[in-house]
C-alpha cells in the first residue's frame, strides 16, 4: 500500500481512502443510513478512536433518539431504532456513547433534546498492521426520519410547511474521496431535482440520477454525489425538495 500513498495523505499516521456514505429514503418517511469506510494505517501506535454525530435535528418533532443501550440493540428495520456496526478482523471492539469535548454547546443541546447521538468507536490498536487497510460499516434505520407520507411532503409533525430536504456526509480526518448517495424510493414525488453542495464551492451542482436499484426488493432512484481530495473538515450535501 505504500507505494500507493500520496504524499499530501503519507505524513498522516492513517487516513481513509474513501468515505461513503449511504442514505435510503423510503415514502413513507422510514429511512435508513449506512456508511462504508476504508482505514488505511500507516503507523499503527497512533491510530485513534473515532466519533460519529448521527444527527436527525430536521425529523419530524415526534422523532427522537432512544436511550444509547437501547439504541445499540439490533431490531428488526423500522420496529423501532436499530444501530450495527461491523469491522474487518474486528478491529472497532465496542461502541460508547460520547460526551467529550468535541461537542459544542449546539451539540450539547440537541443531545439533551434526543436529536443528536455522539457514539466513539473503540478500535484495538494491537490488530492493526502497519500499510493495511481495513473496511468498517457503521449504520441505523429509524422509523419516520423524513417528514414524508405517501411520496409527499407531511408538514403534519413539522414545524415548515415548506421544507428542502438536505442530507449531508463531512469528514474530519484525511481522505482520498468522500461520497454521498440518496436512494429515493419509487413513488416520492420530486418537485425540485436534487443538488450538490460542497465546503467553499461556488456553485451548486446538479446531480441527474445515476441509475434505479433494487435493495431489498424495494426500487429506489440513486442519486450520487462525489469529491476527490477533499480538505480535511470538508462536507459535502445533496438537496432537493418534493412536491
Amino acid at each position: 500500500m505504500k507505494k500507493l500513498i500520496p504524499k499530501f495523505l503519507y505524513r498522516n499516521p492513517y487516513y481513509f481512502e474513501e468515505v461513503n456514505k449511504k442514505v435510503f429514503v423510503r415514502k413513507n418517511g422510514d429511512g435508513v443510513v449506512v456508511c462504508a469506510c476504508d482505514l488505511c494505517v500507516i503507523n499503527p501506535d497512533k491510530v485513534e478512536d473515532f466519533v460519529r454525530f448521527f444527527d436527525i435535528s430536521d425529523a419530524p418533532k415526534s422523532t427522537t433518539f432512544p436511550k444509547f443501550k437501547k439504541f445499540c440493540k439490533q431490531r428488526p428495520f423500522f420496529e423501532d431504532f436499530s444501530f450495527w456496526f461491523k469491522s474487518e478482523h474486528d478491529i472497532i471492539t465496542e461502541v460508547e456513547e460520547y460526551s467529550g469535548d468535541k461537542l459544542s454547546t449546539d451539540d450539547k443541546e440537541k443531545i439533551k433534546s434526543q436529536r443528536l447521538l455522539a457514539v466513539k468507536f473503540l478500535v484495538d490498536k494491537s490488530k492493526l498492521k502497519e500499510n493495511h487497510k481495513y473496511r468498517i460499516i457503521y449504520g441505523y434505520s429509524a422509523p419516520k426520519l423524513f417528514p414524508i407520507n405517501n411520496g409527499k411532503h407531511d408538514s403534519t409533525d413539522y414545524k415548515r410547511k415548506e421544507y428542502e430536504y438536505c442530507t449531508s456526509a463531512g469528514i474530519k480526518h484525511m481522505a482520498k474521496q468522500l461520497r454521498l448517495s440518496v436512494y429515493l424510493e419509487n413513488g416520492i414525488s420530486i418537485h425540485e431535482a436534487p443538488h450538490g453542495y460542497a465546503t467553499k464551492a461556488i456553485k451548486s451542482q446538479a446531480i441527474p440520477p445515476a441509475r434505479c436499484e433494487i435493495r431489498d426488493n424495494i426500487l429506489y432512484t440513486k442519486y450520487l454525489y462525489t469529491i476527490k481530495r477533499p480538505e480535511k473538515y470538508s462536507k459535502i450535501s445533496i438537496k432537493w425538495k418534493l412536491k
